[in-house]
């Protein structure tokens, strides 16, 4: 069976990273594991994560991708774990 392709708009980031923009990297989603429902909680309905509404704006995390340069910090101390 053939998986269908689904084409996104993407945006780039101020650090360069390719974004979709779709639910999955909006900052007004909100996703439930427990009981597997993906919200929008600007128009309170269910949506899928390839859901695009014109109240798109791309989340906080997505925003900063990118500008740690290739290191992964420990939240607290900001000391480099990974480099």
């Amino acid at each position: 069976m053939k998986k269908r392709r689904i084409s996104l708009e993407s945006v780039t980031n101020e650090y360069g990273i390719r974004i979709n923009r779709a639910c999955m990297s909006c900052a007004h989603k909100d996703y439930t594991r427990a009981r597997k429902l993906r919200l929008c909680c600007v128009t309170l309905n269910q949506v899928s994560q390839y859901h695009v509404c014109e109240k798109w704006t791309l989340s906080e995390q997505l925003e900063k991708a990118g500008s740690g340069n290739g290191v992964v910090r420990d939240k607290k101390t900001k000391a480099v774990i990974i480099s």
